[in-house]
C-alpha cells in the first residue's frame, strides 16, 4: 500500500495485492494463473468533530481482473469461485 495524508484535504491511497500460481484441485493437476488486483481509497477525518467522523470509500480491482480466486474438490468436480469484479465500499466511521 502507498499513501498520502494531507491535514486538510484527507488521506489518498493505492493498493497492489499479488496472487501467485496456485492449483485448485486435490490431485494438483488444475492450475490457476497468477494475477494483480489493483485500488485506490480516499478518506477524509474530521478531527475537531466530537465524535470524529470519517468519510471513505475503496475502488477495488481497478482493472476488472476476471480469475479464479479459489477452488477444491476432485478433478472433474471442482468448486471454483471466481474474484470479484470492480467494486466500491464507501462508509462513514464514527470514533469515541
Amino acid at each position: 500500500m502507498l499513501g498520502y495524508r494531507h491535514p486538510i484535504f484527507g488521506q489518498i491511497t493505492a493498493t497492489a495485492d499479488y496472487v501467485g500460481d496456485r492449483y485448485f484441485n486435490q490431485q494438483n493437476t488444475l492450475k490457476g494463473n497468477d494475477y494483480w488486483v489493483f485500488g485506490i481509497g480516499y478518506k477524509k477525518t474530521f478531527e475537531k468533530w466530537d465524535p470524529r467522523v470519517s468519510f471513505f470509500f475503496d475502488i477495488k480491482n481497478l482493472t476488472n481482473e476476471q480469475e479464479i480466486v479459489y477452488g477444491s474438490g476432485s478433478p472433474g468436480n471442482e468448486s471454483l469461485r471466481p474474484i470479484y469484479g470492480r467494486y466500491l465500499i464507501g462508509g462513514v466511521e464514527f470514533s469515541f
